[in-house]
């Protein structure tokens, strides 16, 4: 290898090519495990950045477009929300996956059923969203 700077940009710049696949696998493992090892300070920056006054309209346009884009989910979750407001569906205490005893999430298999869910932590719920 030279020392010329020209011909190691061009040399990083083949090898880039050539090994793209391999550098992007590397890249989301290592992505992957530092948001594990990081999560309380991806957190207190979302938290941070949500509760900037100039992100309140992105906050609202986002989930404007989220509820036009799942138009399917947004209507069987919200029928869900209203039975268990009214009582007339009623939440278990304990996640239905690990038994945990906390707030609680509706997980919907199929969302054309939408008081057909499974009750679940929202750790569960996360791995759940993960797998599928």
């Amino acid at each position: 290898m030279t020392n010329d700077p020209i011909k190691r940009i061009e040399y990083d710049k083949r090898y880039n090519e050539k090994h793209r696949e391999e550098i992007k696998a590397r890249r989301r493992l290592y992505m992957r495990e530092w948001r594990k090892n990081n999560l309380d300070k991806i957190i207190a920056s979302d938290i941070k950045w949500r509760q900037k006054k100039e992100n309140k309209n992105t906050i609202k346009e986002c989930q404007h477009q989220w509820k036009i884009n799942n138009k399917e989910k947004y209507i069987a979750q919200k029928k869900l929300t209203n039975r268990v407001y009214l009582g007339i569906i009623i939440k278990p205490p304990t996640c239905e996956h690990c038994g945990k005893v906390t707030l609680l999430h509706g997980h919907h298999n199929d969302y054309n059923k939408p008081f057909d869910v499974v009750w679940l932590c929202p750790s569960c719920h996360g791995q759940m969203h993960r797998r599928a």
